[in-house]
């Protein structure tokens, strides 16, 4: 689910599926770990998807911070750009992460 001024904007879509295109843990610390993801963002109304990369840092003690960028993008999503900061929020287990994602999006 997405929500905000690129949704309210009609830059993105409102709901969809995301996947893990790629994932790699790229350095250990006593306190935590450094990631680099890359997120699949799938629109449900079909408009198209496009590639987020991720950089976070998961810390034991101070949680979940990241920042990304827009790789690529098909169909409406083509010529979009953006990046930003964000956060990771365990709010269902070990294996769910709620990413909530602040910055900025824009189609050329």
């Amino acid at each position: 689910m997405a929500s905000g001024p690129a949704v309210d904007d009609g830059v993105v879509c409102a709901a969809g599926t995301v996947e893990d295109a790629f994932a790699k843990v790229t350095g250990f610390s006593p306190n935590g770990f450094n990631f680099q993801g890359i997120k699949q963002f799938i629109c449900d109304d079909g408009s198209g998807e496009f590639f987020v990369n991720l950089q976070a840092r998961i810390d034991f003690r101070k949680g979940t911070t990241f920042s990304w960028n827009v790789l690529s993008g098909t169909g409406d999503y083509e010529n979009l750009h953006g990046a930003g900061n964000g956060v990771g929020l365990d709010l269902c287990g070990p294996d769910c992460v709620l990413d909530i994602y602040d910055g900025g999006l824009h189609i050329d």
